[in-house]
């Protein structure tokens, strides 16, 4: 039978056979890992094998994406064109789409959180949320600038930016999120 152990500092599980030097949620060495037994009850189980969150996240990345791409698409195109429009009208919904999308994301990796670790107060976890809350934060900037100050003028380059700061933590986010699942999935193969 396999064995697993335990982060005692943020209460992350592995198994003995894909633990690396550190803990890959909070980065705590090898040596604070304890044996561990899995007691975990059903409903907590189930919600894990949902992978709830990890579905979420992707629709903040996909949609803080097609803004971006849609954002820079605005600003080169030659005035006037017949697809500028449609750009347009999908930039302008994606922006409002994206502060829920994130809120989502958050949402269901603070339930995440609570069920698989013990503690959220790990460097690793802090990291993650800290991200998601600028995420957020920048999500809600761009809506309000897409809102107030359309696609016209200087405001429409500093909305590229905040899109783009968006974009890197999104990706940020992505890959925080795969050193985790890319734990579990090794624990399973």
């Amino acid at each position: 039978m396999e064995t697993r152990a335990i982060c005692t500092d943020c209460g992350f599980v592995s198994s003995d056979r894909v633990l690396k030097d550190s803990c890959p949620a909070c980065g705590a060495p090898r040596s604070v890992f304890e044996p561990f037994e899995d007691r975990m009850s059903p409903a907590r189980r189930k919600w894990l094998n949902q992978r709830a969150h990890q579905i979420m996240v992707a629709f903040p990345q996909v949609f803080v994406t097609v803004l971006f791409l849609s954002l820079i698409c605005i600003a080169l195109a030659p005035p006037r064109t017949a697809v500028l429009v449609h750009v347009k009208y999908t930039a302008k919904t994606l922006s409002l789409l994206v502060p829920f999308a994130v809120l989502g994301a958050l949402i269901t990796g603070y339930i995440d959180g609570r069920v698989r670790f013990t503690r959220l107060s790990g460097r690793f976890i802090r990291i993650k949320r800290n991200a998601g809350i600028l995420l957020f934060a920048c999500s809600c900037a761009l809506a309000s600038m897409i809102a107030v100050f359309g696609f016209k003028g200087p405001t429409a380059w500093i909305t590229i930016l905040v899109s783009l700061f968006a974009l890197a933590l999104s990706i940020v986010l992505g890959k925080l999120g795969g050193r985790l699942v890319c734990s579990e999935i090794c624990e399973k193969q």
